[in-house]
């Protein structure tokens, strides 16, 4: 069995972990190099060690499966982005927990 390693910046909300198939059509996946997402949300679910599940708008990807690293890239959000991540948070968990912010993490899958 191998791992897949893939390098996030997302603005979002990061949950404790939720076992719950709601996510199915929102995560992303570490085999492709496009961003996987519906109506502009991905949830990234850590299926391995049930730490987290973070639900927002992916800013940047890298696999390190490919080598294909951050490239030099100003991140940035609008009040849209703010909203659309608040909006779909509460639709898909009915709550917020803390106001979303900007992720950088490592995900092993």
């Amino acid at each position: 069995m191998s791992v897949q390693i893939v390098h996030y910046v997302i603005f979002g909300i990061k949950y404790k972990y939720i076992d719950d198939d709601i996510f199915e059509e929102y995560e992303d996946s570490a085999f492709k190099s496009k961003i996987g997402n519906k109506d502009g949300i991905t949830a990234i679910v850590d299926g391995m060690d049930g730490k987290y599940v973070f639900i927002g708008k992916i800013l940047a990807k890298a696999s390190a499966e490919r080598c294909d690293g951050f490239d030099i890239t100003e991140i940035s959000y609008t009040e849209d982005t703010v909203n659309l991540v608040i909006s779909k948070c509460t639709e898909l968990i009915g709550h917020i927990p803390n106001a979303p912010k900007l992720y950088v993490f490592t995900h092993y899958s």
